[in-house]
């Protein structure tokens, strides 16, 4: 399912540490502790992607979101927006 904006509604918390520039371990350390936000269906856990970009402080990472749904590897947008 697609958002309004041709943005996954969800990602996977893979996806998320790729676009913060975290390992998968990391990431899911991150979605334990809150930090990334995550929804809960039986015993999958997503991260809505307008609640990560909200985070984020950004309103768009289509092309972004898509090379990483596409395993490019390529390089993910740095998170220096975060707020601490």
């Amino acid at each position: 399912m697609k958002t309004s904006d041709d943005h996954p509604a969800t990602i996977t918390i893979e996806e998320a540490g790729r676009i913060l520039g975290s390992s998968r371990s990391a990431a899911y350390r991150a979605a334990a502790r809150g930090e990334i936000p995550t929804l809960r269906f039986g015993r999958r856990l997503v991260v809505p992607t307008a609640r990560l970009f909200a985070m984020l402080g950004l309103r768009e990472l289509r092309d972004d979101v898509e090379a990483v749904g596409a395993g490019s590897g390529g390089p993910a947008p740095h998170a220096s927006t975060l707020s601490a």
